[in-house]
């Protein structure tokens, strides 16, 4: 400040041991994952809830994206009026369903924006409900776990119609489209009135 230079405080700066530290965690996860991985550091758990959301909406967005390429490329060649089509019941259907995040009844993330919206608390997410463009499924602790959690992903599955090429025919199949992106827990509930998640439902 006393010499009147532009601070950096986030991003465009560098930090030799953040990055230092970012390579490692990601070089220990990527052993038990074999992939690769961007860490990014947060200051607060909310940040790091809205980190997790936001790329697994992108990574949804990406595999749809991989598979209307895909069929633009087999499809579209040959038939390009159907690869269109197709293309567009694509859209159409992830439009008229939100991304699902599965939650915990009594779970708290946060008061940011990704964050609120998978708050069992109705009151502080309801009016805000439309600005994550998010929708919560919140998983009781006292279900079947297995059962809870197969239900709610195939509740939630998009089954769109598109065309394949066999034979240098077109065929119809059926896709499912991931309806929901993401789960999040916490080991503890602590404003759910301090409670343990039961393991079988982590798992």
């Amino acid at each position: 400040l006393d010499g009147q230079r532009v601070a950096l405080s986030d991003q465009g700066s560098s930090r030799v041991e953040s990055g230092d530290l970012a390579t490692r965690l990601s070089e220990l996860l990527g052993r038990y994952t074999d992939a690769s991985y961007v860490v990014r550091f947060g200051s607060t758990g909310a940040e790091a809830v809205e980190m997790a959301l936001a790329h697994a909406v992108f990574e949804r967005k990406q595999r749809v994206e991989r598979l209307i390429r895909d069929l633009q490329q087999t499809v579209g060649a040959r038939y390009p009026v159907e690869a269109r089509k197709a293309v567009h019941r694509i859209e159409q259907a992830l439009a008229d369903s939100p991304p699902v995040v599965l939650a915990l009844e009594g779970s708290f993330h946060g008061h940011s924006l990704a964050a609120r919206s998978v708050l069992s608390d109705a009151k502080k997410r309801e009016p805000f409900a439309e600005m994550s463009g998010l929708k919560a499924e919140f998983l009781s602790l006292d279900d079947d776990p297995t059962r809870t959690v197969d239900r709610a992903v195939s509740k939630h599955e998009i089954a769109v119609q598109v065309p394949s090429l066999v034979d240098g025919q077109l065929v119809p199949r059926r896709v499912l489209l991931d309806g929901v992106v993401a789960a999040i827990a916490e080991p503890v509930l602590g404003e759910g009135g301090v409670r343990e998640v039961p393991r079988a439902l982590l798992k």
